[in-house]
């Protein structure tokens, strides 16, 4: 399954949802246009795109992004910070308790499956 892309996972769980391309974008509220486009890989799909897509075909967020896909993108600094409550406490402070930084962080502790989950569920309790 980690060797397919974001828009083969995506093809994949809506055929495995039983759901048509039209039906899919009418869940997810996108044109039937943008879902082949996003199945083919020619578009982006950003995190709240692929919450719906994942809501839509009930399928794990985790389906769709793994966590060498989420390394790739998210420095090891922050990886190693969201393992340390303190950091996440002081990184919120920092900002201000930020919505957008709440978001971004309860974002990423969705996709870091192998993180235990009494950790993942204390950190999330920090960005509420």
């Amino acid at each position: 399954m980690s060797d397919l892309t974001i828009s083969e996972k995506i093809r994949k769980a809506r055929r495995e949802s039983d759901l048509t391309q039209t039906e899919l974008a009418i869940k997810i509220d996108v044109s039937l246009s943008s879902i082949q486009r996003i199945e083919k890989g020619e578009v982006d799909v950003g995190i709240n795109l692929l919450k719906k897509i994942s809501a839509a075909t009930k399928m794990p967020i985790s389906f769709f992004i793994d966590e060498i896909q989420i390394a790739k993108n998210i420095s090891k600094e922050v990886l190693d910070a969201l393992d340390d409550p303190i950091a996440v406490r002081t990184l919120l402070m920092t900002y201000k308790n930020s919505q957008e930084i709440k978001l971004a962080i309860r974002q990423i502790l969705e996709c870091l499956t192998n993180m235990p989950i009494e950790k993942r569920k204390a950190l999330l309790t920090l960005c509420q």
